[in-house]
């Protein structure tokens, strides 16, 4: 009788499931390429079957599916895309399955270059050109030539309308940001750009995702080094070099299974000045840094690193992938403090000491990560694991000729990992896209005296966090999404333990404007509370004068952020962001009297976390135009910041720019560009404000021999500058006022060149099938 039951009430389930099918009139289907991959971004549209006029139509989305709302029965379907033969199909309602489409041959000898992007509303999708290789000899170069991000040659450093905070993956994996640069970009056809991301890659600036071309097979790798100089010895002491990096990466591909391996390395050394006054007004009491005697440099630093990171890829099938990955860091860094110290006392007595300080840290990180990308159906998946193991060693000691040492020598520990995993889909004619993602995070950090292994901190901190994102596409010109985190945090702090919730949601907007034109705005609000170590009532002397302790009565932080970027007359982009924080953590410093280290009763300066107001706010404008082997990009933003506690206030605003003017000559293979850049990097908060300048000309070549298998780099900074370099900071406290001048950053980067060196090598079926003109290139 049970069993009668259940099995009319599954007849009744599937009567409504195929009557909800009939009432949908839709014809759904899945688009892919000759090799049976998913063919994204096809247009399809349903024709009448008598005289072909236009009934509707629509468009694959990343998965190769579509979707068509349409009242008739039959049609004809027309399926066409960029490089492929125009495909012609009876359709009914329902699901027909899987269409096949074919190259078309016919465009052999076909170029067609320019923009190759569309603009969606959560995304921004990139079909590599001919013009965005055309001069470039690896992804990092060819990635410069995409709308939005520029590469610098000399620096081989990425930024995307001014933001260098960018996550880069390969086929939604993460990869090593160097590595990725030194790539071939023959690897690769597509590329999405998604700004503002949300979920786990919330707080970058935009994730950048290449798309491997399907079916690739070959191997690529290449060995290159850099060497800077200073002719006139810049602020290194009788050294003529500088810094130096050295690299080789190996990639090869086959079949199902992707192989990786790189390596870098580098040596840098700096030497400068720095000078610093504290005065303890209340103490009757200061101490001033100045020029040694010897004319010495009173700070040097020497690091050493060295980064190993292998990695392999498995495709499962065309929806599913696993990857795994290892990473060696060893890293070692020396400082070296040479100081002259005159220190004012009662009734203006003065004494001349001398402070030596050396401190050396040496240091391993290893890092194991798997990653999971698949999907069935409509549904996608994916599944991150990153475990991270670090240790270093931090060794100071400190002299100084009154009498005072203090020798201070540390093992630090850090381990952490995080888990994430992600499904989503779309919905309603793929106008509705949704995810939902879960992420672990673990972290814990010890440290202890290297000589009796007694605990000087044990601090563990454990996230859980639930979010949610959604995005809706009123109209091919209008999109709106959404999203939503609830964090758990659970902290432990020598044996003290706190939970508390905190949540960010966000709220974004997509309208194209024009046939160029485009707009994007974004709103996020965000509450987070103070850890344990901030909020313990815990309290030690850093120096005879200054104490360092926690603050119980802290509360939540709120923080509001606006993000705004319009797009224009084809060759501008212009982007105002505003944060503004009522209620955020920072370290304020007061006035105390009591106990001091020595024994005796006076005042002393002491410094804790409290509840302060702060804003900044960011507009910027942004050029590019590429006229055949001519690119031409700038920026120019205006940036001000502003703290503000109690009485105490500071505000500063600031300037960056750049410009920058690259030419290509094809024939010769060789590449020349000239830049300025100009940085004001001025920075407040409640109690004090600091100001950073620096600006530079150089002058870049890069030359390419053996097609393109060696190339040479030549870099010159030349010793004009407009600004000052200076680089300082002031504090104002009841305690305390301090001024800090530190090494002119113009003189650091003042007349040097930098030589380099690469030799690039590549094989395989793919390889050899790449043609250099780009012929097959939309």
């Amino acid at each position: 009788m049970v069993n009668s039951f259940i099995m009319k009430y599954k007849l009744l389930f599937i009567l409504a499931l195929y009557q909800l099918t009939l009432n949908a009139q839709t014809i759904t289907g899945y688009i892919t390429d000759e090799t049976d991959n998913p063919l994204p971004f096809a247009n399809v549209v349903l024709c009448n079957n008598t005289d072909s006029a236009f009934i509707t139509g629509g468009r694959s989305n990343d998965d190769g599916y579509f979707s068509i709302a349409t009242d008739r029965e039959t049609g004809i379907l027309k399926v066409s895309h960029v490089g492929y033969q125009l495909l012609y199909i009876s359709a009914h309602q329902g699901h027909i399955g899987k269409l096949r489409m074919q190259p078309d041959k016919a465009l052999k000898e076909i170029i067609v270059s320019g923009s190759a992007t569309i603009h969606k509303g959560d995304k921004d999708v990139v079909w590599i050109t001919r013009d965005m290789r055309r001069g470039s000899h690896n992804t990092g170069e060819m990635l410069g030539r995409v709308p939005g991000i520029i590469y610098s040659r000399m620096s081989k450093s990425l930024s995307y309308y001014g933001e260098e905070n960018i996550m880069l993956l390969v086929d939604s994996v993460e990869k090593s940001p160097e590595y990725i640069k030194r790539l071939h970009h023959a690897r690769f056809d597509r590329i999405d750009i998604i700004p503002f991301p949300k979920g786990k890659y919330e707080g970058y600036a935009a994730v950048i995702n290449l798309h491997t071309k399907p079916n690739y097979e070959g191997y690529e790798g290449a060995v290159g080094g850099e060497a800077e100089f200073f002719p006139t010895n810049r602020d290194i002491d009788d050294d003529m070099f500088g810094n130096g990096k050295w690299n080789e990466s190996f990639t090869y591909t086959r079949n199902k299974w992707n192989f990786m391996l790189n390596y870098d390395g580098s040596f840098e050394q700096q030497a400068r000045e720095n000078y610093s006054t504290i005065d303890y007004p209340m103490n009757d009491y200061a101490e001033t840094v100045i020029a040694n005697a010897d004319t010495r440099k009173n700070h040097k630093d020497y690091d050493r690193k060295h980064v190993v990171t292998g990695g392999v890829d498995y495709q499962i099938d065309q929806r599913n992938s696993l990857s795994v990955a290892y990473r060696l860091g060893l890293e070692a860094a020396d400082r070296y403090d040479y100081k002259t110290i005159q220190q004012t006392h009662h009734a203006n007595a003065t004494d001349t000491i001398r402070s030596n300080q050396h401190g050396d840290d040496n240091g391993y990180a290893h890092t194991i990560a798997a990653y999971y990308r698949g999907g069935t159906g409509q549904w996608n998946y994916t599944a991150d694991l990153n475990v991270v193991l670090n240790g270093w060693d931090a060794r100071n000691l400190l002299q100084k000729t009154s009498g005072y040492q203090n020798e201070d020598n540390r093992h630090n520990s850090m381990r952490h990992t995080l888990a994430r995993a992600e499904v989503n889909r779309r919905f309603l004619q793929n106008k509705l896209y949704a995810a939902v993602g879960y992420n672990n995070f673990w972290k814990s950090y010890k440290q202890t005296r290297l000589e009796t292994q007694a605990t000087l901190t044990d601090y563990t901190l454990r996230q859980n966090k639930l979010w949610l994102y959604s995005s809706y596409s009123i109209s091919p010109a209008t999109s709106i999404n959404g999203s939503a985190a609830l964090i758990l945090n659970n902290t432990r702090s020598m044996g003290q333990r706190d939970n508390y919730l905190s949540y960010d949601a966000s709220l974004g907007l997509y309208q194209k404007a024009g046939k160029e034109g485009w707009l994007r705005a974004n709103y996020k609000c965000g509450v987070s509370n103070p850890n344990i170590n901030q909020v313990t009532a815990y309290g030690q002397f850093t120096d005879s004068l200054l104490w360092v302790g926690g603050n119980p009565m802290l509360r939540s932080s709120i923080t509001h952020d606006f993000d705004l970027r319009y797009h224009f007359c084809k060759w501008l982009t212009v982007q105002a962001k505003y944060r503004l924080q009522p209620c955020t953590f920072a370290s304020i410093t007061e006035l105390r009297e009591g106990p001091l280290e020595n024994g005796t009763t006076g005042h002393y300066a002491a410094t804790t976390t409290q509840n302060v107001h702060y804003q900044n706010l960011w507009l910027g404008l942004y050029y590019e135009q590429h006229m055949g082997s001519l690119t031409l990009s700038a920026d120019i933003d205006y940036r001000y910041a502003q703290g503000r506690y109690s009485e105490y206030r500071n505000a500063v605003g600031y300037w960056f720019g750049n410009c920058m003017a690259e030419y290509y000559w094809e024939k010769p293979d060789l590449y020349v560009s000239c830049a300025y850049n100009l940085s004001i990097d001025y920075d407040a908060w409640a109690q004090g404000k600091q100001k950073n300048q620096v600006d530079m000309f150089w002058f870049y070549v890069e030359k390419s021999f053996f097609k393109e298998r060696l190339s040479l780099t030549f870099s010159y900074v030349l010793p004009l500058h407009l600004t000052s370099g200076d680089n300082y900071r002031s504090v104002t406290t009841p305690a305390t006022v301090a001024y800090y001048k530190d090494y002119s950053l113009n003189r650091l980067s003042n007349h040097n060149f930098e030589i380099g060196l690469t030799y690039r090598f590549s094989g395989g079926k793919s390889v050899r099938k790449y043609q250099r003109e780009m012929s097959e290139e939309k």
